[in-house]
């Protein structure tokens, strides 16, 4: 503030005060371009710090007075003490503009416009759901998946979707607990054949609902009965034989042991085949009717109580000698791991054996047995193994009775771990190749491959080989298969 006196030669004076208001050489806030940006509908998020924008010659950055205007109710943008955009979306879609004015500290003022696009995100994702069988004699079951395992989101997490189910309540009641199993009723056992239909959803954190593919579920007379692995039987032509207990071969998930029927029937006229039955267990005898020897077949039935029926190939080695009986295979412990179980069987007069183990060309050692049964005319080992690589693995045994009478046997298992991008597996003699595709397959999931001789009886005069194709966890699985190998001029081969 300046006084000024001015005086005459009178002298009489008078005085006046000026204001001077002192500014920067450039008075106005400079505003760098303030950022267009997206963002999703029905979100909140934090747009940017204004403080990053602004450059005053008068005033400091947090003492910049920030306002700001928009034109539509379906938003709410504010700005904090921080001076950081605070900008929620509701259900709107679309660019809306908003005007952003800074003002310092000596009343100058500059202002800039941010366009904000809002937009839609993509609706939550599923896997493709296959169909699913229940028996009318197991009303409930639960499904093998998680939903959350089903159903991914560009922004929610699976854990955080809201998932919901549509079936038809008179023949399904549907539970879907806090981890997303799905568990399935039966409302009525009476129904048989009948087809019904399950459709999932899921919401994601912006309101996005995407449902599935529809699940046909069929209900449907009972399971039929499962074989295992039977053992190799053997014996010599001058003696009858009798097996095990034919219910430690075979389960049916909804029927007990002691409903089950077996019947069987014998490939040769000169071998009879006959199923005793005992209280709590039926076994099979086998008499040689003539001095037969070699491998010979029979077909083993089982049938429960509402006609499904399951057959199982058993083979049989008859010889005029009786060597070492060594039958190796295997057992695939299903889920969560990839590890096998390769079993020895034996006719009990064992009295050592060795094993080599191998991968490809290279010897891998020798696989741990233990013994798990041992009776008069039975021993069983077991030795675990879990796959850590893919490959053909080759395991084979040498075995020495009391007598010093020797047998060998092997096994060749092809074994791929399976990965997003497809595969292939090759049969031991290159002749079969499987080609599986592109997929999203489990963790820890594992296909084995095997193929083994038919070293009986031939149905067709041509040579035959048996190929088998497995994995740990039970899913449809699509295969091409490709045979490379040659026949005997018949142009014939099938799968099975």
């Amino acid at each position: 503030t300046l006084t000024l006196i001015a005086t005459n030669i009178i002298p009489l004076s008078d005085t006046t005060e000026i204001v001077v208001k002192v500014i920067p050489h450039n008075p106005y806030p400079q505003i760098s371009i303030l950022p267009d940006t997206t963002v999703y509908w029905h979100s909140q998020s934090i747009l940017f710090d204004l403080d990053d924008f602004i450059l005053d010659e008068s005033t400091a950055d947090q003492d910049i007075d920030w306002t700001l205007t928009y034109d539509t109710d379906a938003i709410d943008v504010s700005i904090n003490d921080a001076h950081q955009v605070l900008f929620t979306t509701s259900d709107i879609t679309g660019a809306v503009s908003i005007i952003f004015t800074a003002e310092n500290d000596v009343g100058y003022s500059a202002s800039d416009t941010v366009i904000v696009l809002i937009v839609q995100d993509e609706p939550p994702d599923w896997e493709h759901l296959l169909n699913i069988e229940m028996s009318r004699l197991l009303p409930n079951d639960t499904l093998s998946y998680r939903l959350i395992d089903r159903c991914e989101d560009d922004l929610t997490s699976s854990g955080s979707l809201v998932f919901g189910v549509e079936t038809d309540t008179t023949i399904l009641k549907i539970v879907l607990d806090s981890q997303t199993n799905v568990m399935l009723e039966l409302q009525d056992t009476s129904f048989v054949d009948t087809i019904t239909a399950i459709t999932f959803s899921a919401e994601d954190e912006h309101y996005n609902i995407s449902i599935s593919n529809t699940v046909t579920l069929t209900i449907i007379n009972g399971f039929a009965p499962e074989w295992g692995t039977l053992p190799v039987f053997s014996f010599g032509n001058d003696t009858s034989y009798q097996s095990g207990c034919l219910e430690e071969w075979c389960d049916d998930p909804d029927t007990p042991d002691s409903l089950l029927n077996f019947t069987v029937e014998s490939t040769s006229q000169d071998l009879y085949a006959e199923v005793i039955d005992d209280p709590g267990c039926s076994s099979l005898w086998l008499v040689p009717l003539t001095e037969i020897q070699g491998t010979y077949f029979l077909i083993l039935r089982a049938e429960d109580v509402q006609g499904n029926i399951s057959s199982k190939l058993v083979i049989v080695n008859i010889s005029d000698q009786v060597l070492p009986s060594a039958d190796l295979s295997y057992f695939i412990t299903p889920g969560l791991n990839r590890r096998l179980h390769f079993i020895l069987t034996s006719d009990g007069s064992i009295a050592d054996f060795t094993n080599s183990f191998f991968l490809d060309d290279s010897l891998l050692g020798s696989l741990s047995f233990s013994l798990i049964d041992q009776q008069p005319e039975l021993q069983i080992w077991n030795a675990p193994y879990s796959f850590t690589a893919s490959g053909e693995y080759k395991l084979i045994v040498d075995l020495t009775d009391d007598s010093d009478n020797t047998a060998v046997d092997s096994l060749s298992l092809s074994v791929d771990l399976p990965n997003s991008e497809g595969g292939k597996l090759i049969s031991s003699s290159a002749k079969l190749l499987l080609q599986y595709p592109q997929a999203e397959y489990l963790e820890n999931q594992i296909f084995i491959l095997n193929e083994r001789p038919y070293t009986g009886e031939p149905f067709i005069d041509t040579e035959l080989t048996l190929y088998s194709i497995e994995s740990n966890f039970s899913a449809d699985i699509a295969f091409v298969a490709t045979f490379t190998g040659e026949t005997d001029g018949s142009n014939y081969y099938s799968f099975y």
